[in-house]
Protein backbone atom coordinates (compact mmCIF):
# COMPACT_ATOMS: atom_id res chain seq x y z
CA UNK A 1 0.00 0.00 0.00
CA UNK A 2 1.47 3.32 -1.13
CA UNK A 3 4.91 1.88 -1.87
CA UNK A 4 4.98 3.76 -5.16
CA UNK A 5 3.77 6.93 -3.46
CA UNK A 6 6.40 6.75 -0.74
CA UNK A 7 9.15 6.08 -3.27
CA UNK A 8 7.87 8.93 -5.42
CA UNK A 9 7.61 11.21 -2.37
CA UNK A 10 11.24 12.33 -2.42
CA UNK A 11 11.03 13.52 -6.02
CA UNK A 12 7.62 15.07 -5.41
CA UNK A 13 8.72 16.85 -2.26
CA UNK A 14 11.71 18.28 -4.11
CA UNK A 15 9.41 19.45 -6.92
CA UNK A 16 7.00 21.04 -4.44
CA UNK A 17 9.82 22.70 -2.52
CA UNK A 18 11.36 23.97 -5.76
CA UNK A 19 8.03 25.40 -6.92
CA UNK A 20 7.32 27.05 -3.58
CA UNK A 21 10.90 28.30 -3.24
CA UNK A 22 10.58 29.92 -6.64
CA UNK A 23 7.53 31.81 -5.35
CA UNK A 24 9.34 32.79 -2.16
CA UNK A 25 12.50 33.92 -3.93
CA UNK A 26 10.53 35.82 -6.54
CA UNK A 27 8.62 37.60 -3.79
CA UNK A 28 11.84 38.22 -1.90
CA UNK A 29 13.53 39.56 -5.02
CA UNK A 30 10.56 41.81 -5.72
CA UNK A 31 10.58 43.01 -2.11
CA UNK A 32 14.33 43.59 -2.08
CA UNK A 33 14.21 45.83 -5.14
CA UNK A 34 11.85 48.10 -3.22
CA UNK A 35 13.63 47.96 0.12
CA UNK A 36 17.19 48.52 -1.09
CA UNK A 37 18.67 45.10 -0.17
CA UNK A 38 18.92 41.83 -2.07
CA UNK A 39 19.16 38.93 0.37
CA UNK A 40 17.48 36.06 -1.51
CA UNK A 41 18.29 33.34 1.04
CA UNK A 42 15.56 31.25 2.59
CA UNK A 43 16.11 31.24 6.34
CA UNK A 44 15.30 27.53 6.81
CA UNK A 45 18.09 26.32 4.48
CA UNK A 46 20.06 23.61 6.26
CA UNK A 47 17.62 23.39 9.16
CA UNK A 48 17.56 19.82 10.56
CA UNK A 49 13.90 19.73 11.59
CA UNK A 50 11.97 16.89 13.19
CA UNK A 51 9.83 14.08 11.79
CA UNK A 52 6.60 12.61 13.10
CA UNK A 53 4.24 10.03 11.58
CA UNK A 54 0.64 9.62 12.66
CA UNK A 55 -2.21 7.41 11.41
CA UNK A 56 -5.89 7.45 12.27
CA UNK A 57 -9.05 5.92 10.82
CA UNK A 58 -12.71 6.80 10.62
CA UNK A 59 -15.86 5.32 9.12
CA UNK A 60 -17.81 6.95 6.32
CA UNK A 61 -21.42 5.90 5.56
CA UNK A 62 -20.74 5.50 1.83
CA UNK A 63 -19.43 2.79 -0.49
CA UNK A 64 -15.65 3.03 -0.86
CA UNK A 65 -15.70 4.57 -4.37
CA UNK A 66 -17.95 7.43 -3.26
CA UNK A 67 -16.00 7.90 -0.04
CA UNK A 68 -12.70 7.94 -1.95
CA UNK A 69 -13.89 10.84 -4.13
CA UNK A 70 -14.18 12.99 -1.00
CA UNK A 71 -10.38 12.89 -0.63
CA UNK A 72 -9.58 14.15 -4.13
CA UNK A 73 -8.82 17.89 -4.40
CA UNK A 74 -12.24 18.66 -5.92
CA UNK A 75 -14.08 16.26 -3.61
CA UNK A 76 -12.50 17.85 -0.55
CA UNK A 77 -13.94 21.25 -1.50
CA UNK A 78 -17.36 19.82 -0.60
CA UNK A 79 -16.64 19.18 3.07
CA UNK A 80 -13.83 21.68 3.75
CA UNK A 81 -15.41 24.97 2.62
CA UNK A 82 -12.20 27.06 2.68
CA UNK A 83 -10.36 24.39 0.62
CA UNK A 84 -10.35 25.88 -2.87
CA UNK A 85 -7.49 24.44 -4.93
CA UNK A 86 -5.91 26.51 -7.71
CA UNK A 87 -4.40 24.10 -10.21
CA UNK A 88 -1.13 24.76 -12.02
CA UNK A 89 -1.43 23.79 -15.67
CA UNK A 90 -5.17 24.50 -15.58
CA UNK A 91 -6.39 20.90 -15.32
CA UNK A 92 -8.38 19.82 -12.28
CA UNK A 93 -8.74 16.06 -12.70
CA UNK A 94 -6.64 14.18 -10.17
CA UNK A 95 -3.57 12.38 -11.45
CA UNK A 96 -0.13 11.55 -10.18
CA UNK A 97 2.11 14.62 -10.46
CA UNK A 98 -0.71 17.20 -10.52
CA UNK A 99 0.24 20.37 -8.60
CA UNK A 100 -2.11 22.87 -6.99
CA UNK A 101 -2.08 25.45 -4.23
CA UNK A 102 -4.50 26.55 -1.54
CA UNK A 103 -4.89 29.40 0.90
CA UNK A 104 -6.12 28.06 4.24
CA UNK A 105 -6.28 30.35 7.26
CA UNK A 106 -4.12 32.82 5.34
CA UNK A 107 -1.45 30.14 4.78
CA UNK A 108 -0.11 29.57 1.24
CA UNK A 109 0.22 25.81 0.67
CA UNK A 110 1.65 23.96 -2.35
CA UNK A 111 0.37 20.42 -2.93
CA UNK A 112 1.34 17.68 -5.36
CA UNK A 113 -0.55 14.44 -5.89
CA UNK A 114 2.20 11.86 -5.44
CA UNK A 115 0.03 8.79 -5.93
CA UNK A 116 -3.43 8.39 -7.40
CA UNK A 117 -4.92 4.90 -7.58
CA UNK A 118 -8.73 5.05 -7.85
CA UNK A 119 -8.94 1.29 -8.52
CA UNK A 120 -7.59 0.67 -5.01
CA UNK A 121 -9.08 3.88 -3.54
CA UNK A 122 -5.69 5.32 -2.56
CA UNK A 123 -4.40 8.87 -2.92
CA UNK A 124 -1.28 10.57 -1.58
CA UNK A 125 -0.20 14.20 -1.49
CA UNK A 126 3.03 16.03 -0.80
CA UNK A 127 2.26 19.33 0.93
CA UNK A 128 4.73 22.19 1.35
CA UNK A 129 4.20 25.21 3.58
CA UNK A 130 7.05 27.72 3.24
CA UNK A 131 9.13 28.17 6.38
CA UNK A 132 7.12 25.52 8.26
CA UNK A 133 6.91 21.93 6.97
CA UNK A 134 6.86 19.40 4.16
CA UNK A 135 4.33 16.65 4.75
CA UNK A 136 3.27 13.50 2.94
CA UNK A 137 -0.42 12.72 3.41
CA UNK A 138 -1.93 9.38 2.38
CA UNK A 139 -5.57 8.31 2.35
CA UNK A 140 -6.63 4.70 1.79
CA UNK A 141 -10.35 3.83 1.69
CA UNK A 142 -11.49 0.24 2.31
CA UNK A 143 -14.98 -1.23 2.06
CA UNK A 144 -16.67 -2.34 5.26
CA UNK A 145 -19.96 -4.22 5.39
CA UNK A 146 -23.00 -2.69 3.76
CA UNK A 147 -22.76 0.93 2.69
CA UNK A 148 -19.84 1.79 4.97
CA UNK A 149 -16.18 2.35 4.28
CA UNK A 150 -13.10 3.01 6.39
CA UNK A 151 -10.69 5.85 5.64
CA UNK A 152 -7.12 5.40 6.88
CA UNK A 153 -5.29 8.73 6.99
CA UNK A 154 -1.53 8.96 7.55
CA UNK A 155 0.58 12.11 7.83
CA UNK A 156 4.38 12.00 7.56
CA UNK A 157 5.40 15.41 8.95
CA UNK A 158 8.85 17.00 8.55
CA UNK A 159 9.49 20.47 9.96
CA UNK A 160 11.70 22.96 8.11
CA UNK A 161 12.02 25.65 10.81
CA UNK A 162 11.62 26.24 14.55
CA UNK A 163 8.02 27.31 13.91
CA UNK A 164 7.66 24.05 11.98
CA UNK A 165 9.00 22.07 14.95
CA UNK A 166 6.29 23.59 17.10
CA UNK A 167 3.62 22.88 14.48
CA UNK A 168 4.71 19.26 13.93
CA UNK A 169 4.81 18.54 17.68
CA UNK A 170 1.36 20.10 18.14
CA UNK A 171 -0.14 18.16 15.22
CA UNK A 172 1.43 14.88 16.34
CA UNK A 173 0.03 15.39 19.84
CA UNK A 174 -3.47 16.33 18.61
CA UNK A 175 -3.65 14.10 15.52
CA UNK A 176 -6.60 11.92 16.58
CA UNK A 177 -8.62 15.04 17.43
CA UNK A 178 -7.65 16.56 14.07
CA UNK A 179 -8.93 13.51 12.18
CA UNK A 180 -12.07 13.46 14.34
CA UNK A 181 -12.75 16.96 12.97
CA UNK A 182 -12.43 15.49 9.47
CA UNK A 183 -15.06 12.88 10.38
CA UNK A 184 -17.40 15.53 11.77
CA UNK A 185 -17.00 17.67 8.63
CA UNK A 186 -17.64 14.70 6.31
CA UNK A 187 -20.69 13.63 8.37
CA UNK A 188 -22.06 17.19 8.33
CA UNK A 189 -21.63 17.37 4.56
CA UNK A 190 -23.36 14.01 4.04
CA UNK A 191 -26.21 14.92 6.40
CA UNK A 192 -26.79 18.15 4.45
CA UNK A 193 -27.95 16.05 1.52
CA UNK A 194 -24.90 16.87 -0.62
Amino acid sequence: MFKKGLTFFTTSAIAAVTLASTHILAASSSHSSHSGHSDNTVSSYGYKGIEETRTSTFEIPLPKEEAFYLFTPIGEKNWVPPFNPAFYGGKEEPKRGRVFSTLLDGQFIVWQITDYDPENNEIAYSRFIPERDVTLLTVDVDQLSGQKSLATVTYYYTSTSEAGDEYVQKMAHNFDDYILEWKKAVDKYLESGR
